[in-house]
This record gives C-alpha cells, structure tokens and sequence, in this order.
C-alpha cells in the first residue's frame, strides 16, 4: 500500500513578529527541517544596513529572498545574511559589489575564488596608492597656494575678478 505524504508547513512566531522559524513535516525517512527566517527589517537589523541596501542587493542579486506563503514578504534565512556579512566584509576591503558578485558565481560554479580575490586586491593596492599620491600631490598644492596667499590683500570683485586669490594660481 502505498502512501501519499502531505507537506505541512506551520509558522511558529516568536516573541518578535519579524522573526520564526519555518518547520517542514516530511515523510519518517527524511529529517525534520528548521530554518530561522527573518523580514527585511530584523534581516537589515542584524546585517547592519538599511532596508534599501537589501533591497538593492536583491535586485543585484547578490542574495536571495524568498516569500511568504501567506502575506508574500520577503523573507530571508541565516545563509543570507552570512551572504550580506561577507559582501559587507569585502566591500570594508575595497571590493566592488560586481567584483563580490564574480565571487560568488566563481564560488557557485565550484571554482575557487581565492586567486580572482588575490588579483583584485593586489589592483586595488596599487590604485589606491596612486589615488594616496594624487591626494599627496594636491594637499601639497593647497599648503602652498595658502602660504603664498598669507600676504596678498582681500579683493573686490570688479567684473573682470572673482577672487585674486584663485586667479592668481591660474598664473602659475
């Protein structure tokens, strides 16, 4: 005789209405499944960030939220926001969000990721150096126009002058 198991899900809420825990009922052969799932909200609260940010990482799909059988929230599991800790880590390392998406689709396809990380750090290094000098270079520019305008007179714009100051650098 052969039997026809019913999937019955239920939603036990907890003490915070944006968090519970979804609980699958499956055939005696398979395990009993609990996945901690969260709104937006308690998801954007616990990764840190503004609903807006998990919006825009949604549509950039960078993670995945799924729906709510009942009222179609946007719910998101722990894995996801394990996903947004590491988007948020790499970004505090100068990753790009399309750089962390290559990441992730090198990850996806069993590929290791480590050498695309190693490349692109390696030319993040280099640029930021080049942006540190230019800014070297400017903060240099500036002291010296403000020593030089230490002893010049305030002017008056006239219609052919703005600012002296300014102007005077022009000539330079």
């Amino acid at each position: 005789m052969r039997r026809n198991w019913r999937l019955r899900q239920t939603f036990e809420y907890l003490v915070d209405p944006d968090h519970f825990f979804l609980t699958m009922w499956l055939p005696h052969s398979f395990k009993i499944q609990h996945m901690s799932m969260m709104t937006i909200k308690l998801f954007a609260k616990s990764a840190n960030v503004s609903r807006e940010t998990v919006r825009h990482y949604v549509a950039l799909g960078l993670i995945e939220a799924s729906k709510h059988p009942e009222n179609g929230y946007q719910l998101f599991s722990e894995k996801e926001l394990m996903r947004m800790r590491f988007i948020r880590g790499a970004q505090q390392l100068g990753f790009k969000l399309q750089e962390v998406k290559m990441i992730f689709e090198d990850a996806q396809k069993g590929n290791s990721s480590c050498p695309r990380v190693r490349e692109l750090l390696a030319d993040h290094i280099k640029e930021s150096k080049r942006r540190i000098q230019q800014l070297v270079t400017l903060n240099e520019r500036m002291e010296s126009a403000l020593l030089a305008w230490g002893n010049m007179p305030d002017g008056t714009p006239n219609g052919d002058s703005i600012c002296c100051l300014i102007e005077s650098q022009n000539h330079e």
